[in-house]
Order: structure tokens, then C-alpha cells, then sequence
């Protein structure tokens, strides 16, 4: 096998490698009634690298709706 790319990522100019990160979550409910209740998440994650395989932004919304009975 020929792999042209396979040392795409090694620069030795660039020196150390470099890596940081941010997490944060909110997390949110709101009751409608007795037992129903809306439940919102939102979460993000950032990671910062002159490594380019590894640095991503990446962002989570979810939505639901929760039934608990007494």
C-alpha cells in the first residue's frame, strides 16, 4: 500500500502540541401541570488544538416531555 498522506498531520515546525477545552451544560424544566413537565438541555463542548484531528466545537439541544404520576 502507498499512504501519500499518512504523515499529513506531522509538521515539526509547529512544535508541542497544544490542547484545550470548555464544557458547559444548562439544564431547565418547567411544569405544566401536576404531573407534566417540559425538560430542555442544552450542552456544549469546545476543544481547541493546533492538531487539527482533534480540535471540534460541538453543541446539543434536546427537547422532552416528562409524565410522572403520583
Amino acid at each position: 500500500y502507498d499512504y501519500g498522506n499518512a504523515f499529513a498531520y506531522h509538521n515539526p515546525a509547529v512544535g508541542r502540541k497544544t490542547y484545550e477545552s470548555a464544557f458547559a451544560r444548562v439544564f431547565a424544566t418547567f411544569s405544566m401541570t401536576r404531573n407534566l413537565s417540559l425538560v430542555a438541555e442544552y450542552r456544549m463542548g469546545d476543544t481547541v488544538s493546533n492538531d487539527a484531528r482533534i480540535a471540534y466545537d460541538r453543541n446539543e439541544i434536546s427537547l422532552g416531555v416528562v409524565w410522572a404520576s403520583q
